[in-house]
Formats: C-alpha cells, structure tokens, sequence
C-alpha cells in the first residue's frame, strides 16, 4: 500500500509539470543549427520600479505590474531590488500597468516587435501623500532623479 501511495504522488507530480510546462515547450529555443532568418516568437519586457522625490531613486519592492494586450494577461510583482519582468511576452501592443497602495499608478502603452524584442521600461513613481514639491530642493532632486532615469533607461 506504501509502494501505491508513492506511485500515485510521482503521478500527481509529473502531470501537474506536464500542465505548467507545455505552453513553454514552443518558446524553447535550442541554438543547435540557429539560421539568422529563423523567426523570433517572443520578446521579453523588463525594468525597474523606483522612487521619485526625497530620497531619489529608491527601489521599490512589492509593486504589482499587469500587462496587458490582446489575449495575454499577466501579473507579476517587482522584487528586492524594484526589478520585474515578463518572459515568452507575444508580440503585439500592450497596456503595462505599475501599482501599489503608498504610490501613484502609472500606465505605459508600447508596441513589442521582432525587429526589437527586448522592451526595456522603468517606473519613478510619485508618493500618494507627498505629491506636493514645496522647496527648491524638493524639486531639484525632483528633477535629478529623472535624470538618472534617463541615464538608467539608456544605458542597459
């Protein structure tokens, strides 16, 4: 009886990886015999989820990202370091919606092609409460944090 339970629980195991891994078995690249006209399926969308304000530019975890286009829904949710992204991501439009309860939502609509298959898209978002810029400093880190955000976005 030991032996049945065992089987029955590598059975339960193995279909539920044949569920989960099946609509990725398409998206497997094998670099064997790669041509230069051999078409891209997927792109991939990835970023970084920031502060702006006082203190600039500090990461923020936990923030909730949805995109959005055609058929394809996903959620996902930033990490340690304000990172995220979306793997296998069709191409298409998309609608890529940034939020969390102490921050502003943010929305940006981009269109992934082929011909550029990695979207690289960072988000700054502004406190709920402290929306307001009141002294020169304020704004100047305002303004130094978009800077860097610029700098960061082009540089990877």
């Amino acid at each position: 009886m030991h032996t049945k339970k065992k089987i029955m629980v590598f059975c339960t195991i193995f279909m539920l990886l044949v569920i989960i891994l099946t609509p990725c078995i398409n998206a497997i690249v094998i670099n064997k015999d790669t041509k230069e006209d051999d078409p891209i399926l997927f792109g991939m969308v990835y970023g970084m989820v920031t502060t702006t304000g006082f203190p600039p530019l500090l990461e923020i975890t936990g923030a909730k990202l949805e995109l959005k286009g055609g058929l394809c829904k996903r959620v996902t949710f930033s990490g340690i370091w304000g990172m995220y992204r979306f793997l296998f991501v069709p191409f298409g439009p998309y609608d890529l919606t940034v939020s969390h309860p102490k921050y502003k939502t943010e929305t940006v609509s981009f269109n992934l092609i082929p011909t550029d298959p990695y979207k690289v898209i960072s988000f700054s978002l502004y406190e709920k409460e402290n929306i307001k810029t009141n002294s020169l400093e304020q704004q100047f880190l305002g303004i130094y944090a978009e800077i860097l955000k610029l700098v960061l976005i082009h540089s990877i």
